[in-house]
C-alpha cells in the first residue's frame, strides 16, 4: 500500500505565484500540493487549488474590538495606506480557516505582506503548522533566508557555517565602506523589467475590475497616492535645500541622530518592525526626547519613496526645531561616518552602521536587534541615557562587520532568489529552491 504524501500549501501573492508554481513542479513526487487562492485572476498549473470567492455584501462584517484582528488592522497594507474598509476580515478568516482544517498542511509556504497571508499565519500558529515565508538577504546578496511566521527569525542552514571564508568577509566589508557594493533594489530599474512591471499592475488593475477590492486599491487612490508621493519628493528637495546651511552646522558638531525613512509599504517594516511600525510616530517622539539633550533628529528621504511619508506628515515634522531634513545629495556613507548614531526599526542602515562601528538603536525584537553592535532600547526615554554614554570616536577594526556575516550566513542559504524569475531558463533556481523546501519541511521542527 502506497504511503500517503505529506502536504505542502502555497498561498497565492499575484505574480510571486506563477515563481512558486515552478518550483512546486519539483516538489510534486514527494508532496500533494496545494493553493490558498484569494485573487482569482492569479492561478497556478500545478497543485490542487481552494480558490476563495470574493465575498458576498451578506458576508461582509463589521469588526468592532477584536483582539483577533488587532495587529492585523495594524499591518495589512490594504488599509493602512489604500484605506481599504475591514468589513471581509471575518470571512476570509473562516474560509481560510475551513481550508486548513480540511488538508491540514506539513509546512506553508508564503509571503507576509498581504491580509490573507496574515491571517494565514495567525492561523497556522493556532493549528501549530509550520509557515516560512522565504526572503533574499539584503547583505551580501545572492543568498536566501528563511523566516518563521510573520517574524524576522530566520532558520538556520547550519551544515553552511563551517564554509566561512574571513578573507572574503574583509573584502565584502570593504567594498562596502567604499560604496562599492550597490544592491539590487537600489539599481537603476532596466527598461524591459519597469515594463514588465507596468504590464503586471495592468493585470492587477483587471482583477480589480473582476472583484478583487481587498487587496488591490482603486485606480483612483493608486493615482492619487502616486501624485502625492511625486509631491513629497519635490518639497523635500525644495524644504531640505532651504535647511541646507542649518544641516551644514548639524554636521560640524555630530550631535545629531540619524534616522533613515523606510519603504512603506514593505513586509520588513510593517510586519517585523510592528507595532512600531508608524514612522510618523516614531519621528516625532525621537525630536522630543532628543531635544532634552540638545540633540537634533536628521531624516534621510528614501530614493525609492514610497507610501512611507504623507504629505500633511511631511508639513508637520518640517516645523519642528531639532528636526533637519536631509538634501539629496548627501550620500549615506558619508553621513554614517558624521552622525552621533543611528535610530532604524528594521532597515539596512543595521547592518551598515554596524560596519562602520556606529552606534544604532532600536525598538524592536527580532534578529538584527541581536547583532553585536546594536542597542535595543525599552523606550524613547531610554535613549537619552544611551546616547549620553556613547563614545563619538569611530573605531577602525572591522571585527563587527566579518562577525555580522558569519551570523548572517549561518542563517541564510546558497540561493539567489528573485520573484520575478518565472521563466523556463530559471529552472535551476526553482530546483534548487524546491530542495531547501524539501529539507525545511522534513528537518526543522519549530514551533510558533
Amino acid at each position: 500500500m502506497k504511503s500517503k504524501k505529506k502536504k505542502i500549501l502555497f498561498i497565492e501573492n499575484r505574480t510571486a505565484t506563477f515563481y512558486y508554481d515552478e518550483v512546486s513542479k519539483y516538489l510534486n513526487s514527494n508532496y500533494e500540493i496545494h493553493w490558498i487562492i484569494q485573487n482569482n485572476f492569479f492561478l497556478p498549473k500545478n497543485g490542487i487549488k481552494h480558490i476563495i470567492q470574493y465575498p458576498k455584501k451578506k458576508d461582509l462584517k463589521e469588526i468592532r474590538i477584536d483582539k483577533k484582528f488587532k495587529k492585523l488592522k495594524s499591518i495589512d497594507r490594504g488599509r493602512r495606506y489604500f484605506h481599504q474598509k475591514t468589513n471581509h476580515y471575518h470571512y476570509y478568516f473562516q474560509q481560510i480557516k475551513k481550508i486548513l482544517k480540511q488538508i491540514r498542511p506539513d509546512l506553508i509556504v508564503g509571503e507576509t505582506d498581504l491580509f490573507h497571508e496574515l491571517i494565514t499565519v495567525e492561523l497556522a500558529k493556532k493549528f501549530n503548522i509550520r509557515y516560512v515565508f522565504p526572503s533574499g538577504t539584503r547583505y551580501p546578496k545572492y543568498r536566501t533566508t528563511f523566516l518563521k511566521y510573520d517574524n524576522f527569525e530566520p532558520i538556520s542552514s547550519s551544515n553552511n557555517y563551517n564554509n566561512f571564508n574571513t578573507k572574503q568577509f574583509k573584502e565584502l566589508v570593504k567594498q562596502i565602506l567604499n560604496s562599492k557594493y550597490k544592491l539590487d533594489y537600489m539599481r537603476v530599474e532596466p527598461f524591459l523589467s519597469k515594463l514588465k512591471r507596468r504590464y503586471y499592475q495592468f493585470i492587477v488593475a483587471i482583477s480589480y475590475l473582476l472583484g478583487e477590492k481587498y487587496n488591490t486599491p482603486s485606480p483612483f487612490k493608486f493615482l492619487k497616492l502616486n501624485l502625492e508621493k511625486r509631491l513629497i519628493k519635490i518639497l523635500w528637495k525644495i524644504f531640505s535645500n532651504k535647511e541646507r546651511y542649518k544641516f551644514n552646522e548639524v554636521l560640524k558638531n555630530n550631535r545629531f541622530i540619524l534616522y533613515p525613512l523606510q519603504i512603506q509599504p514593505e513586509v520588513s517594516n510593517d510586519a517585523w518592525g510592528y507595532p512600531y511600525n508608524e514612522q510618523e510616530k516614531i519621528i516625532i517622539q525621537l525630536s522630543k526626547n532628543l531635544k532634552k539633550i540638545d540633540y537634533n533628529l536628521a531624516i534621510k528621504i528614501n530614493p525609492k519613496l514610497k507610501y512611507e511619508l504623507k504629505l500633511k506628515n511631511l508639513l508637520r515634522i518640517k516645523k519642528i526645531s531639532n528636526i533637519v531634513l536631509i538634501p539629496n545629495d548627501f550620500e549615506m556613507n558619508y553621513l554614517l561616518k558624521k552622525c552621533a548614531g543611528v535610530f532604524s526599526i528594521t532597515g539596512t542602515v543595521i547592518i551598515e552602521a554596524i560596519l562602520y562601528n556606529k552606534p544604532i538603536f532600536t525598538l524592536s525584537n527580532n534578529f538584527m536587534s541581536s547583532f553585536k553592535g546594536v542597542t535595543r532600547i525599552k523606550n524613547y526615554r531610554d535613549l537619552i541615557s544611551k546616547i549620553k554614554n556613547i563614545s563619538l570616536k569611530n573605531k577602525s577594526d572591522n571585527r563587527n562587520g566579518i562577525n555580522l556575516f558569519k551570523k548572517i550566513y549561518k542563517f541564510s542559504f546558497d540561493l539567489s532568489f528573485n520573484l520575478s524569475n518565472i521563466s523556463q531558463k530559471y529552472s535551476n533556481e526553482h530546483k534548487s529552491m524546491a530542495n531547501l523546501i524539501l529539507r525545511i519541511e522534513k528537518n526543522e521542527k519549530f514551533k510558533k
